[in-house]
């Protein structure tokens, strides 16, 4: 029986020393990390999955142009063959268009999400403040009543204690939008398991001063820009031209053998 005890003693020494180790293990790698915004612009594109699809599109788009680039002799003699080379150099546009779209998404992401963080650092600290003074107030307030008590300072005393309560309540939001903002700033940036903790080291916001540029022609002629170079324009030119350019390859295989089947006329690509 003493022996037993000994063991069950040994065994819980033992369990409680590893989930220790195990415990300040992870609390050293709950280290945050302060970072400015072109450090989180940084690990974004080096941690952000949809710009690794984007960039992964992009290489397969690549890659299906020197496919067709290295096609045999007989297969680039088909007559369509110009027109697929040009619908594969349309697709890498199409695709480095929608890399250029994701980084851009992504990145606005990421610079509201590091704002927001700092805005909502600013009403943490601001609410920890007026906490602070109630408190310093109501203290300010018992002990000058403990000497001489009227009823205009009870009164006020109610009022400061309600203050209290009330402060009190906005602190505990601010704290929780605070942390939600720094957990949205890492989802933004690639995530907690490939970034870790983060939040930005900025305490203030950035200058205003280049509001003052947003004149009406100024806009006007950003909009005109925006229609030219927008990734989603792009798209959608390209690939009204990689349709134009598969109607005429079509056109250009019409003497290609046609078997008819069973599904012969339910296509809406077949040709009779």
């Amino acid at each position: 029986m003493l022996k037993f005890n000994r063991i069950s003693f040994f065994s819980v020494i033992g369990i409680a020393t590893l989930f220790t180790g195990l415990a300040g293990f992870a609390k050293s790698e709950e280290v945050t990390k302060k970072i400015t915004l072109s450090e989180a612009l940084e690990l974004m594109n080096a941690n952000h999955p949809r710009i690794h699809a984007a960039e992964a599109s992009l290489r397969g788009s690549e890659a299906g142009l020197r496919g067709v680039q290295n096609l045999p002799l007989f297969a680039k003699l088909s007559p369509d063959m110009k027109y697929r080379k040009q619908q594969s150099t349309l697709g890498i546009e199409v695709a480095d268009a929608g890399l250029r779209q994701e980084i851009r998404d992504t990145s606005y992401g990421v610079a509201r999400g590091y704002f927001l963080v700092v805005y909502s650092k600013q009403q943490q600290d601001l609410s920890k403040q007026v906490l602070d003074i109630l408190g310093k107030n109501i203290k300010a307030l018992e002990l000058k009543m403990a000497l001489k008590k009227t009823p205009e300072d009870e009164i006020k005393l109610q009022k400061l204690k309600l203050g209290f309560v009330e402060a009190k309540h906005k602190n505990s939001l601010a704290v929780t939008g605070y942390e939600r903002a720094k957990a949205l700033l890492t989802e933004e940036v690639g995530g907690r398991k490939k970034v870790g903790l983060i939040e930005p080291i900025e305490k203030d916001f950035a200058s205003y001063e280049l509001l003052g540029l947003l004149t009406p022609e100024f806009i006007e002629e950003m909009v005109e820009k925006t229609v030219v170079i927008r990734e989603e324009v792009i798209k959608s030119s390209k690939a009204s031209q990689i349709l134009a350019l598969e109607v005429n390859a079509q056109k250009s295989a019409r003497f290609n053998p046609k078997f008819r089947t069973f599904a012969s006329g339910s296509d809406l690509h077949y040709i009779p």
